[in-house]
């Protein structure tokens, strides 16, 4: 697994919906940018130690899936969903 992004909404009032990238709508200002992971990137994302894209995580062509997991501990549920992709390294 390459890790794209680790984002934790803690302490947090109740909430509709969930992103990645936070946008502040009183001051207009970014808060969080989406985070950044170029095909052919040395490392991924991981928090609080990123990890070697190395061996058989190693960029390659092929096709993959883009795995998105939402998990929430306070309630404890979990919601995923993967997005098919494909990858034309060359």
């Amino acid at each position: 697994m390459i890790v794209y992004d680790v984002y934790e909404h803690k302490d947090w009032v109740a909430a509709a919906t969930f992103s990645n990238f936070v946008f502040d709508l009183t001051t207009f200002q970014t808060v969080r940018n989406i985070p950044n992971l170029p095909i052919g990137a040395a490392t991924d994302n991981n928090a609080p130690t990123a990890n070697p894209i190395t061996g058989s995580k190693s960029w390659a062509s092929g096709d993959y899936y883009f795995g998105v997991l939402y998990k929430n501990q306070t309630y404890n549920l979990s919601l995923y969903k993967y997005i098919e992709l494909g990858i034309d390294y060359n």
